[in-house]
């Protein structure tokens, strides 16, 4: 069996599509039927680029003419589907040029699509792109979702219910389970004071609700750490020295594997508090409760409180909610025994249901579905 996964970006350019394909391509070939997995993808710049991971993994960066809308105009991504030699193509969305890309190459090969999110902010854009994608997605084999809200909440995904089918996004726990790991967590938490830590782990951005969690931390008794960098940066800092609570609250530059992993056992709490739709999972809550952290989150119309159940592995609180999530911190932050149940019901709701190795079983018996493989990897 010969797969071709599509997107627009691989690692090391950082986004959780790009973590995912990863994730999915790496335990994808350690499943015995795959014999080779093509990565296609659009480079960040204008020039082709080929790397080659282990025997099975073979990752084609076509060049980059120019990114228009978020979107890498990758043109000869038409010209390097038609010589894959593969039995199959997973694209994952949104890549619009992607899709594109397939229906001017015109292949006769089942295709699915894994459905990330909606596209939220080129509105006039994606009106001329609308036929195309309702082109696309008619003729593939299955569509992905992972979530069922996601389902619910998508006009996208409401006309073509009938063939998605729910494959969570999952992790490596492995990662964060190692012993280094908790003890340079248990170093870092000495450095404040023995209050509880208040952790936010992502891009300093719009929608990320970074500006409501500052509002809302006024009167916490506790550290917040902020780690990763963004345009608001600078704001949030400003605010920060406006409320007078630098002593309290710090920000961190987005740091290494190995050393975000201790920022997760450090903390107490991990926060995701985004406020708009483009947050579509929140693949950081797994990595928060792999560590037994309670979470709290937003209510979107998107997976986010498919990962986070409220009352069960954490707390959710309204988008843009100053008052509720001010509510939800003090909560956690003056009950350590509900901190602890929580974190610990996370733990065991992640290493049941949101392992890298349950979604990859699900998205590879998809692949036997279609090509009529049998299952030798139980």
């Amino acid at each position: 069996m010969k797969i071709a996964l599509i997107n627009k970006f691989y690692p090391p350019v950082i986004g959780g599509i790009e973590y995912h394909v990863r994730v999915l391509a790496e335990n994808l070939a350690k499943c015995g039927e795959i014999e080779k997995i093509e990565i296609l993808v659009a480079n960040d710049i204008n020039e082709e680029a080929i790397e080659e991971i282990g025997e099975k993994i073979r990752i084609t960066r076509v060049a980059n003419w120019k990114t228009i809308a978020s979107t890498p105009i990758a043109t000869a991504l038409i010209k390097k589907m038609k010589e894959l030699d593969v039995d199959l193509f997973h694209f994952h969305y949104p890549y619009p040029f992607g899709d594109f890309a397939w229906l001017m190459a015109d292949i006769k090969k089942p295709f699915i699509i894994t459905y990330h999110s909606d596209i939220i902010r080129q509105k006039y854009l994606n009106r001329l792109y609308v036929p195309i994608r309702n082109s696309f997605f008619s003729k593939s084999h299955n569509i992905v979702a992972t979530s069922p809200r996601l389902i619910e909440s998508s006009p996208v995904l409401q006309k073509f219910k009938d063939k998605t089918i729910v494959v969570p996004l999952g992790i490596d726990p492995g990662r964060f389970l190692n012993s280094d790991g908790i003890v340079r967590g248990q170093e870092l938490r000495q450095q404040y004071d023995n209050k509880p830590i208040v952790l936010f782990v992502g891009r300093l951005v719009y929608y990320k609700g970074v500006e409501v969690l500052i509002e809302s931390f006024k009167d916490i008794d506790a550290t917040l750490l902020m780690v990763g960098n963004g345009i608001l940066k600078d704001k949030l800092k400003s605010m920060v020295k406006d409320y007078k609570i630098e002593n309290k609250v710090f920000f961190y530059d987005s740091v290494g594997d190995d050393e975000l992993v201790a920022y997760f056992h450090a903390c107490d709490i991990f926060v995701l508090p985004s406020i708009a739709n483009t947050e579509a999972y929140g693949l950081v809550q797994l990595e928060a409760q792999a560590c037994g952290k309670p979470v709290i989150s937003t209510n979107l119309a998107t997976g986010v409180p498919f990962v986070n159940k409220d009352n069960e592995t954490g707390l959710i609180v309204e988008p843009n909610d100053i008052e509720g999530l001010n509510k939800a911190i003090h909560t956690l932050v003056n009950d350590k025994e509900l901190r602890i149940k929580l974190g610990e019901q996370a733990k065991n709701r992640m290493l049941a249901e949101f392992t890298d190795v349950r979604m990859t079983k699900k998205i590879y018996n998809i692949y036997c579905d279609i090509l009529g493989v049998e299952d030798k990897n139980g």
